[in-house]
């Protein structure tokens, strides 16, 4: 076998592995996330920043209850100055 014999196999045996390997990454991406549901994924992305939101929302209405609570008995103590009345 001459070298030019040798380099042309390993050519196509090169060829042959590259669209194999590529035959195979179509299919896997195929399977991993198929076309029609694409949208489906983007609408669950949304739910979950709807959540994400509504979670944030509840956590600053509550926690701003509290805040305004405690400066309420801080300023009622500094005016009266004396012992906590709350």
């Amino acid at each position: 076998m001459t070298l030019a014999a040798i380099s042309a196999f390993v050519t196509v045996i090169d060829m042959e592995l590259f669209l194999a390997a590529k035959g195979t990454m179509t299919w896997v991406r195929s399977r991993l996330m198929p076309a029609g549901e694409r949208g489906a994924t983007a609408v669950e992305y949304g739910i979950v920043a709807c959540f994400i939101c509504a979670v944030i929302v509840i956590a600053v209405f509550f926690l701003g209850q509290s805040t305004n609570h405690n400066l309420d008995c801080s300023g009622q103590t500094i005016a009266a100055q004396s012992a906590p009345v709350c």
